[in-house]
């Protein structure tokens, strides 16, 4: 035993010392581009065994002596907080911050209240909640409501929907977007106008609705956009993707929410808002009249009737099998068939997918682009959002970041829940490689499925509303499953991706490819798979993918079952998520060497010792005028008219070198910037359990024990419903005053406006 523990770390620290010496000898022979030849557990060999920078192990562990002093540095910020900065570190959602009142209007009968009212996804669910817990005791749900304008922010519309000669606001008035063409590229001979739409292509104004035309609305625009409408201004494309929900979206399939340990779901029947369904005057009928609390409705439900959860994953290994990468659409289609002729009533879901299946097989060649991105004028950054939920460009914000961060933690929260396997893939899993955390820099997120649980998420969820467990957030997600799921070859390219997990407060989303056996050709990389005597040009390469077990998604990203299988557990995002046991191969495959070398990109250098990505910006400051920096970020300092320098020219070989051989005086001077502190709190614990993995999985070890001891990780950032009305210092009491003011205006100057038309029509 003694002797197997010695020849163990013997080993490591053999592989460990040469490591060093590598890394050593590149540092010193190079400037910043040997640098690039780092990989991440060289950088932490280095950071562990270096006698001239701090010792590794003495920052990593919570109880350290480094950390002791982060936490005295962190308590003293937050006790002079003048600037009311740090408030965004506690991210734990507390009840007293879902305590409503209710409108006094909904004490009024129904044909008395306003058609429209603030948003709060707080409000929604809170009711929602007490729906499913009510309904639920007595059975299955046969009749339910919704309304998107109940579950998103719509304030957009208030100028039209809030104007009394609104019967005068036309498409034709709204939607210009070809004569902004026109008009912009009038000096271009020869252009065809084909990336705007002509108006009455997509919106239909009041007067031209049918008779009887019933969306749920009593308050209206005068317009009424009922399809994609193309290129637009960000203004406009913001106005009509909400125009579209308000007034011509069907309801979601169904609607999820998430719990910790399963889920919830109803499906909507009809349209119906809040303010007319019934579900709030339910509540008030057997509760309080005057207020509601979000979690204490959510955890009510939870204590009466359980969430569904026979279907969680919870196994450490998730082992994969060919046949989850083989589609065979005739069956599926024979086996629905079968379902509705045995008497059965297919689900909305059901129906869908089958019609699917049976358009895919007839298109195989050409088929269209089944999703649509937000179209911007002189712009491609609209396309990284949903035509649909765009509610203008926030690339490169923080709030894209904490939209990426949450996006991801309900997407592997719902898959987890519901029983869908999926993993990290591309620049995902090259993020969660480095800390388990997405870049900086990144705009999206990919994840890959295998093709059976595509089929799964297309017959049970597709179309689905997904709801984010409340302790975590407020955050609300559309499930899209694309059409053409029997087409598992790159074609003409439209429909690269499979489905798309949508943030309906952004439009930003998360790419789903499903990978399946295809007749794209495979790399050569795999023919050493094929047995000697295999005949490759006398079979399909279908035949041959299938044979080698190599599977695609349709833009030719190739993998082995080998390289997929097991799935290993594991936290990105601070979320379980599971992760190819060979993310290394997968890795060095599609990013050669740099991807997992190369510690400084986008101008940010990967601190080890912070396990964080830190801009060169605020380490060039700090090593080059580090009086200044002090000064500038201390607590008590009180000059304002302190003015940052100016700095250019890349970090040189010495101040690299110097950063990773911080000591702990060093890393605490650094941390006096704010955003950097703020960002080591939040992720400390996470990426110490990373880190940890890490280096079990580089020497083989399973990393069982480390992920089922580690503890139950809280969301890194604030919730964006939340964090904008603190930063914004409102209340939704104080919405609904102001939505009461509007209507009062509205409803006055509307009752001024038929005077005026009543006295023009007696003269």
């Amino acid at each position: 035993m003694f002797f197997t523990f010695r020849k163990r770390y013997i080993q490591v620290a053999v592989v460990v010392g040469l490591l060093v010496m590598i890394s050593l000898s590149i540092l010193l022979a190079g400037s910043l581009q040997p640098l690039k030849d780092l990989n991440y557990m060289d950088t932490l060999s280095l950071s562990t065994w270096a006698s001239s920078g701090v010792s590794h192990s003495s920052l990593s562990e919570s109880g350290s002596h480094f950390n002791k002093m982060v936490d005295q540095l962190f308590h003293e910020k937050k006790k002079n907080d003048k600037e009311d900065k740090y408030w965004v570190t506690d991210t734990v959602i507390l009840e007293e911050q879902t305590q409503l009142l209710i409108p006094d209007y909904y004490r009024l009968p129904k044909n008395l209240r306003p058609d429209v009212q603030p948003f709060d996804p707080r409000f929604t669910l809170a009711f929602y909640y007490n729906f499913l817990r009510v309904e639920l005791t007595k059975g299955v749900i046969k009749e339910a409501p919704f309304h998107w304008a109940d579950w998103m922010d719509m304030s957009v519309l208030n100028p039209y929907l809030f104007n009394p000669d609104h019967e005068q606001l036309t498409c034709e008035l709204i939607f210009d977007a070809q004569k902004i063409e026109q008009e912009k590229y009038k000096d271009k001979e020869g252009r065809v106008y084909h990336e705007t739409k002509n108006v009455k292509d997509f919106c239909v104004n009041d007067k031209d609705l049918p008779e009887g035309h019933n969306d749920g609305n009593t308050q209206r625009m005068g317009f009424n956009v009922q399809k994609y409408f193309g290129r637009m201004t960000p203004e406009k494309a913001r106005l009509a993707g909400k125009a579209y929900l308000y007034s011509s979206a069907e309801p979601p399939r169904a609607v999820v929410f998430l719990t910790n340990d399963g889920f919830y779901s109803y499906s909507p029947t009809f349209k119906s808002k809040l303010l007319r369904s019934g579900l709030v005057d339910g509540y008030m009928k057997y509760n309080s009249p005057t207020q509601v609390n979000t979690l204490k409705m959510f955890k009510r439900l939870k204590k009466e009737i359980p969430p569904k959860r026979d279907e969680v994953i919870n196994d450490y290994e998730v082992k994969l099998s060919h046949e989850d990468f083989v589609i065979q659409p005739i069956r599926t289609i024979t086996k629905l068939q079968d379902l509705q002729k045995s008497g059965a009533m297919l689900t909305k879901q059901q129906q869908t997918y089958m019609e699917s299946l049976r358009y895919s097989l007839q298109v195989e060649k050409a088929p269209p682009k089944y999703f649509s991105e937000a179209r911007i004028f002189e712009n491609v950054l609209g396309d990284h959002y949903d035509w649909r939920f765009f509610n203008g460009i926030q690339l490169g914000s923080n709030e894209q970041v904490t939209t990426l961060h949450k996006m991801v933690r309900v997407w592997l929260s719902f898959c987890r829940m519901t029983g869908v396997t999926t993993w990290l893939a591309h620049g995902s899993l090259l993020s969660w490689y480095w800390n388990g955390i997405a870049f900086p820099w990144d705009n999206d997120v990919d994840v890959q499925v295998p093709i059976r649980d595509l089929e799964k998420l297309s017959i049970n969820f597709n179309q689905s509303l997904v709801v984010e467990d409340p302790n975590d957030g407020f955050g609300r997600y559309f499930l899209d499953c694309g059409t053409f799921i029997t087409l598992r070859g790159h074609a003409n390219g439209n429909n690269n991706i499979d489905a798309r997990f949508i943030d309906i407060d952004t439009g930003l989303y998360v790419d789903i490819t499903a990978l399946a056996v295809s007749a794209d050709k495979a790399p050569e990389r795999y023919d050493y798979l094929l047995p000697d005597d295999f005949l490759r040009d006398l079979h399909s390469s279908k035949d041959v993918n299938d044979q080698m077990r190599v599977y695609n998604c349709r833009n030719r990203h190739f993998s082995h079952l080998s390289e997929l299988s097991p799935l290993v557990r594991s936290y990105a995002e601070g979320e379980v998520a599971y992760i190819p046991k060979r993310y290394s191969d997968l890795l060095t495959t599609e990013y050669k060497d740099n991807g997992m070398l190369q510690k400084y990109f986008r101008s940010r250098l990967f601190m080890p010792q912070l396990r964080l990505w830190v801009h060169q910006d605020d380490l060039r400051f700090f090593l080059r005028h580090r009086k200044e920096w002090l000064k500038y970020y201390l607590s008590e300092a009180t000059d304002s008219n302190f003015v940052k320098p100016r700095l250019s020219q890349d970090l040189t070989k010495k101040e690299l070198t110097s950063l990773l051989n911080f000591k702990e005086h060093d890393l605490l001077e650094l941390l006096q910037n704010d955003d950097i502190l703020k960002d080591y709190i939040a992720s400390r614990e996470m990426t110490l359990v990373h880190e940890n993995e890490i280096m079990h999985l580089l020497f083989g070890k399973s990393t069982a024990r480390i992920v089922s001891h580690a503890p139950d990780f809280r969301p890194l950032k604030y919730d964006p419903f939340l964090h904008g009305m603190r930063q914004n210092y409102n209340t939704y009491e104080k919405e609904v005053e102001r939505y009461k003011q509007l209507y009062r205006k509205f409803t006055h100057g509307k009752d001024r406006y038929q005077e005026g038309e009543e006295e023009q029509d007696v003269t």
